[in-house]
């Protein structure tokens, strides 16, 4: 079954062994199963039987929207599609969203923990909207992050406030919707326009707030997700397998939907 794993990151060659060790050292909780490269989730990806991944970038720095747009200039194919990154604080932020869709990428990852930002203050408003005007996606982190704990700044019912605020928005809401804040997400954001993935959120046996989500959210809305290297791709696929038992269902999840919000195949 063809497989787009729509939330993996890597780095440059050069910087990866240490991207990931700052990584690991500020959640105890937290490991790698790849090295953080992209011959590394290249490989992870033949492994797994995954045909596309998206590379999402974080800038925490100013000065990191210029590398990491020109990085994911370098690494872009058919098989991987980088969405880089805006530094929210910029004053330029509107004009990097442009940047980043001249450059013909298809989206833009934001992280309000990692760049420290509120996702409803009135400066985002207008990067927001730069990213709906040009027609990207938005990949947000949503929910809990294991490096940041007790910080509930991303709640999913909070996230989904951007996408009402803004209208036409195209916003994924990763890991379920908002990690470990799933029942949020249930009485806010479910039957909501916002898509998400499943990283970090594929229960190891059937469980029922999973089966609801991924069943009883907006038709389409649902796309499959690693987090790798943090996830193993292929396990993730043995879990996913195993938890949902509607083939047309798993289909939509693994390739369908994710194609359709990508414009694979069009």
């Amino acid at each position: 079954m063809k497989t787009i794993d729509f939330h993996t990151h890597a780095f440059p060659d050069f910087l990866a062994e240490q991207a990931i060790g700052a990584i690991e050292a500020s959640s105890s909780l937290q490991r790698s199963h790849a090295d953080g490269t992209v011959s590394g989730l290249l490989r992870s990806m033949d492994t797994a039987g995954i045909e596309v991944s998206v590379i999402a970038s974080i800038a925490t720095a100013e000065k990191q929207f210029v590398s990491i747009l020109n990085w994911s200039r370098e690494i872009a194919s058919d098989r991987i599609i980088p969405f880089p990154s805006i530094y929210p604080f910029s004053a330029d932020a509107v004009q990097q969203a442009e940047q980043v869709a001249d450059a013909g990428f298809r989206g833009v990852k934001l992280h309000p923990l990692y760049q420290d930002f509120q996702p409803l203050n009135e400066r985002m408003m207008p990067i927001y909207g730069a990213i709906a005007d040009r027609d990207l996606i938005l990949l947000f982190h949503s929910g809990d992050d294991l490096a940041f704990l007790g910080d509930h700044r991303c709640m999913p019912s909070t996230m989904l406030q951007v996408q009402k605020r803004v209208p036409g928005l195209k916003m994924v809401l990763s890991h379920l919707g908002g990690f470990s804040q799933y029942t949020d997400f249930e009485r806010h954001c479910l039957g909501s326009e916002a898509y998400i993935d499943v990283s970090f959120g594929i229960p190891d046996q059937p469980s029922e707030m999973f089966t609801h989500i991924v069943r009883d959210h907006t038709a389409g809305r649902v796309m499959f997700g690693t987090d790798s290297p943090w996830n193993d791709q292929k396990t993730e696929i043995e879990k996913l397998k195993r938890v949902i038992d509607k083939p047309d269902l798993l289909e939509d999840i693994l390739w369908n939907n994710a194609a359709e919000l990508l414009g694979i195949g069009h």
